[in-house]
């Protein structure tokens, strides 16, 4: 078996409180915003649609599904997301307990997936926008 240097208990349990505020963190605050903004704007589109113009005298449908699309797209990233992060932080948070620092590297997977569900979301939000200017115009 390899010999795994020994980190100093104050900074072993600094990196374990690290990683457990991380995976806290994580868990709660991306999915939460994702989830109520995507949430919120499928729920403004469709009261749009209901109230102000009817579905079938609307212009630029295309731009509605698509936004309904982008939101259910950042609806699923932010979920998929929360696993991705959950997963990677109890896998680290194991590393760190198990004194393997040698395992602990660098994951972009995580950044990348969320950072593409906030497109997802972003452009969602441009799509009901254009959407809403152009049936408001009429």
């Amino acid at each position: 078996m390899e010999d795994v240097p020994k980190m100093p208990k104050s900074d072993h349990d600094l990196l374990v409180k690290t990683f457990s505020e991380g995976l806290l963190y994580s868990v709660t605050k991306f999915d939460t915003i994702s989830l109520t903004i995507s949430s919120g704007a499928l729920v403004l589109t469709l009261s749009f649609i209901k109230d102000i113009i009817p579905l079938k005298d609307s212009v630029g449908r295309w731009q509605l599904y698509a936004s309904i699309w982008f939101f259910a797209a950042g609806i699923l990233g932010a979920y998929v997301g929360h696993l991705l992060s959950m997963h990677y932080y109890t896998k680290y948070l194991n590393f760190t307990v198990e004194h393997q620092y040698h395992k602990l590297e660098k994951n972009a997977l995580v950044h990348y997936w969320n950072c593409a569900t906030a497109f997802a979301i972003v452009l969602g939000m441009v799509m009901l926008v254009l959407f809403c200017v152009q049936n408001l115009k009429q």
